[in-house]
């Protein structure tokens, strides 16, 4: 083999090495796309009560304090709304707010719950039944130390879309709100992973 011939060989195996690079990583973040959410307790039945709609996330006795947003007019009753099933997904890698939800379904209006509905899973699956919901991340050595980085729910007041954040405090056990608008969430991003997005059960 002349080397002529050796460097058109040595050419050509560096740009096939140099696709099937760019191939795996196409089909690595294709992959990640699939995995933004994943449902968990599959054996647990999570269930929201009837409610009469008077309940909000600001007169709630379950949530210790809250970070109310400003200029929003978030603090008012709701509709009354049947007791109803949902579910509840982990966070698998880092990712835009309202690229999580979206990724569920594209209609937001099925993923909303009322105010009322929030903080009624709030009492029933976090205050009162929090050991086994909580045995999941105990169990994991990195936060044992710092709790559940925090839950996400989904609501519609005067025709927006917003995001509750509650955490669940390790060292007090109390409960923290704080509040995203989702049609300015572009650029909040969530490196941390392990948030759980609580949303109805569809099917």
């Amino acid at each position: 083999m002349n080397k002529k011939t050796e460097k058109w060989l040595a050419g050509f195996i560096l740009l096939f090495l140099m696709i099937l690079f760019a191939l795996l990583v196409y089909f690595r973040q294709n992959s990640q796309d699939t995995a933004i959410l994943q449902r968990i307790y599959n054996n647990h039945t999570l269930q929201i009560d009837s409610c009469d709609g008077t309940k909000n996330l600001f007169n709630s006795p379950e949530l210790l304090e809250v970070e109310y947003p400003h200029n929003l007019s978030l603090d008012k009753q709701g509709m009354a709304t049947s007791g109803r099933s949902v579910r509840v997904y982990e966070q698998m890698r880092a990712t835009r707010l309202k690229q999580m939800f979206q990724f569920l379904n594209p209609n937001l209006d099925q993923l909303c719950l009322t105010q009322h509905q929030i903080t009624n899973f709030v009492k029933n699956n976090i205050k009162d039944k929090q050991d086994w919901l909580n045995e999941g991340y105990k169990a994991r050595e990195e936060y044992k130390d710092f709790g559940h980085d925090g839950f996400l729910f989904l609501f519609k007041e005067n025709g927006e879309y917003f995001v509750a954040d509650i955490y669940v405090l390790a060292t007090t056990g109390g409960l923290y709100v704080k509040f995203y608008e989702l049609k300015k969430s572009d650029n909040t991003y969530f490196s941390r992973e392990n948030l759980w997005v609580v949303v109805p059960q569809l099917n």
